[in-house]
């Protein structure tokens, strides 16, 4: 009876030892992978700082598709970065023979190990401060997580917010026409909004804040939603969303950030240049 509860303690230990282990691996994964990841951004980000600054001629869009395969390398990057840590950690011990080799003295208390093999030195002196690390990344990829979902939510307000543009929308066909946009382009105006945007992929929605034709010139406000019709030939809104889940996941990075403003201001960049290509009157935009 006595050595059926031995045996029931043991694996009981055992067990807690595992789940122990398999916490502590997760937090060593994810802490050293950040830690790369920094120098990662860095080295990317000087690459593609080089590139750019040696080819100013490079048209807008080529800049913008450039600075994007940066941010996407550098998030395939930390991927594979998590998957080569974790297989140089033996995450759980066989259980059957860890069982069939049990022992009294077994029970006896002693430290978990947790069969990290690091290559290198530096790592000996960091491993303490990652489970840390690492709380504070999920603690920190929660909260961008929810903002995300309140981005999302509050698209949802503004859907319910629209008004009709009138004349506008003939000006927005038209010009949909004129640029060989196929999808069917909604335009409205939003008491939400205060600022021109397009929300939406498969069914695009251009807003409008309600004082736009009340502040601009006709000429002004067809360069404004040519410049947005141009967001939705370019397909910017999936691709800023892919951009948003990416910056999500390195928030930490400030390279990362940095990457990201230069994909933003060229994809501004690309738009102007479309509305010029269109109206051939630089100085209105």
């Amino acid at each position: 009876m006595q050595s059926g509860n031995i045996w029931n303690n043991l694996i009981s230990k055992k067990n807690k030892n595992s789940m122990d282990t398999l916490i502590h691996n997760i937090s060593q994964v994810l802490g050293i992978t950040i830690l790369h990841s920094l120098w990662q951004g860095l080295l990317i980000y000087l690459l593609l700082k080089i590139i750019l600054s040696c080819a100013p001629s490079l048209s807008s869009v080529k800049k913008h598709n450039i600075s994007l395969t940066a941010i996407a390398l550098l998030a395939v990057w930390f991927v594979v970065t998590i998957v080569l840590e974790v297989s140089r950690i033996q995450w759980l011990a066989d259980e059957a023979a860890a069982i069939t080799t049990l022992t009294v003295s077994n029970y006896m208390p002693s430290i978990p190990t947790h069969n990290i093999q690091p290559d290198d030195s530096y790592y000996y002196i960091i491993k303490g401060y990652l489970p840390y690390i690492t709380v504070v990344y999920l603690i920190g990829l929660v909260l961008n997580i929810l903002k995300l979902c309140f981005a999302l939510r509050n698209i949802n307000l503004v859907k319910g917010s629209l008004m009709p543009v009138g004349q506008l929308e003939n000006v927005v066909k038209r010009f949909s026409l004129q640029m060989n946009i196929k999808k069917d382009v909604l335009v409205s105006y939003s008491r939400l909004v205060d600022v021109p945007g397009v929300i939406g992929f498969f069914k695009p929605i251009l807003l409008l804040p309600l004082a736009i034709t009340n502040n601009l010139t006709n000429a002004e406000v067809e360069a404004i939603l040519l410049h947005e019709l141009s967001h939705i030939k370019r397909n910017d809104y999936l691709l800023n969303l892919l951009q948003q889940i990416i910056s999500v996941l390195l928030f930490f990075n400030p390279f990362a950030l940095l990457i990201n403003r230069i994909i933003n201001s060229e994809r501004e960049n690309c738009c102007d240049d479309e509305v010029i290509k269109i109206t051939g009157q630089p100085l209105i935009y």
